[in-house]
């Protein structure tokens, strides 16, 4: 039989003699007497099985399917069970990806630059079991001092939080017993990043506007409270709720959430203006959505949005 030795707090020693009569064990921490029980059956059976040439039962043998690579490692060091592959950083970032079906297009990209980022500093041949906390501490370290379009602290912070992420999926899909960047801390974003903008420095700005398209872009940010560029694209004239001086907003960010996938806002007084603005230009035209200007059939990038605007503001003199 399989014993079971308690050598601290959540550590414990599994030893049993293998079918070559040598004492073996597998050692397990951060643990409980429960699991260690559990462990300790399933070894006796696997090595009874190895002992006896007979296969194993189906409970134990579905208990191997699931159990994590770490876990698996320990059984294979001591002969019970045939080492398994070694899951690489790059084959589970690919398989973790192509899960990853829900994941709207804008979204995919920033998973994908996160992605580049994380395998220009780890390469992608390294065993996931292998990445340890100093990896990750390299790696905020490499994404601060070396990367010039990570100077925004923001922008660090969406990609870390991007790469928690992964490693949070291996720890589910027990390819870890850790997640290496567990420990690590999103940067902390300062106030000095928000910037009230006024009356009268949004009507600079929409003066500077080159067009009704881009005053509407405009307009429904500031007086809209419209989040750009995922709620403007696909907004259609037909959510557009003339007779209850309303407009109904879907929103991508927050669809994931019971009853957040779309909301009513008014029509503002300071809104209306540039919305009649560009409802009779669509008349005019046909156009079925809000925002036409340079339309993509994915909607206007928020990279393409933000260069144009950075422009319209320099232009408008109100940069803070």
């Amino acid at each position: 039989m399989a014993s079971i030795q308690q050598r601290g707090k959540g550590s414990f020693l599994i030893q049993f003699y293998d079918k070559d009569g040598r004492k073996r064990g597998v050692s397990i921490s951060r643990s409980t007497k429960k699991f260690a029980n559990n462990l300790a059956m399933h070894i006796e059976a696997i090595n009874g099985a190895n002992r006896s040439g007979h296969p194993l039962d189906g409970s134990t043998a579905q208990w191997l399917s699931e159990i994590g690579d770490t876990l698996a490692g320990k059984l294979a060091k001591v002969d019970l069970i045939k080492p398994r592959s070694v899951k690489t950083l790059g084959q589970f970032l690919k398989e973790y990806f192509a899960e990853r079906s829900d994941w709207k297009l804008s979204t995919q990209i920033k998973h994908n630059t996160s992605r580049n980022h994380l395998l220009a500093h780890i390469d992608e041949s390294t065993p996931l079991r292998e990445i340890t906390e100093a990896h990750a501490d390299s790696f905020v370290r490499y994404l601060k001092n070396d990367i010039e379009t990570m100077k925004s602290t923001a922008t660090r912070s969406k990609v870390l939080s991007n790469v928690k992420e992964y490693f949070r999926a291996a720890v589910r899909k027990r390819l870890i017993s850790a997640s290496p960047f567990a420990g690590i801390s999103l940067p902390k974003q300062g106030a000095d990043r928000y910037h009230y903008v006024t009356q009268d420095q949004a009507g600079k700005v929409l003066e500077a506007c080159p067009d009704t398209q881009w005053r509407l872009i405009f307009a429904l940010a500031r007086y809209g409270g419209v989040r750009i560029p995922s709620e403007i694209n696909g907004l259609e004239w037909s959510h557009v709720l003339w007779d209850q001086n309303k407009i109904l907003i879907h929103s991508p960010k927050t669809e994931h959430h019971d009853g957040r996938d779309k909301r009513l806002i008014p029509i503002f007084p300071e809104l209306r203006p540039f919305l009649d603005d560009a409802w009779e230009i669509a008349q005019a035209k046909g156009y079925r959505y809000l925002i036409m200007a340079t339309r993509s059939s994915d909607g206007l990038s928020a990279a393409y949005i933000r260069k144009r605007m950075l422009k319209i503001i320099e232009k408008s003199g109100t940069l803070p």
